[in-house]
């Protein structure tokens, strides 16, 4: 068990995890996740935690969320649909 075992972190996706603003409003291309962010979310994860998207839009249409090997196990997305 690592120190995250049973600790789950839901995080909204435009603006929050990635800034999507510009490339939404199509003045630049989506985005990557930052370095920084997915090593503490690889870290939380090999520690135990679960971590998720949770979101309005659907992940499928967001190239910065990664291909499908890299998307979270868990996502909430269109108004809470699994």
């Amino acid at each position: 068990m690592g120190k995250f075992t049973g600790v789950l972190i839901a995080s909204d996706f435009d603006n929050t995890l990635i800034y999507t603003e510009n490339a939404l409003k199509g003045l630049e291309p989506m985005p990557e996740l930052l370095p920084e962010n997915r090593e503490a979310i690889e870290y939380f994860m090999a520690q135990g935690g679960t971590f998720s998207i949770a979101t309005g839009a659907a992940l499928l249409q967001r190239s910065a969320a990664g291909s499908a090997h890299e998307r979270p196990h868990h996502s909430v997305q269109r108004r809470g649909h699994l």
